[in-house]
């Protein structure tokens, strides 16, 4: 019948999916901002230097890698 799952196999799977969410929010929120002067202006007030701002909000990688 069903699966049973040990306590250690049940928390692996929570993790994941705890990751995928994470990453998933990350993702609609970069999508959200839309250009990439917003990005960067959202990204600096958040706390990261303005090389690194400049170029993530120019990359060419879709938005889930950059989540």
């Amino acid at each position: 019948m069903g699966e049973q799952l040990s306590s250690r196999q049940y928390a692996t799977k929570l993790k994941s999916l705890d990751e995928w969410l994470r990453n998933r929010l990350r993702y609609c929120i970069w999508h959200d901002w839309k250009k990439p002067e917003r990005k960067r202006k959202n990204l600096i007030r958040l706390g990261v230097d303005q090389d690194h701002a400049y170029s993530w909000s120019r990359t060419r990688k879709g938005g889930w890698a950059v989540a």
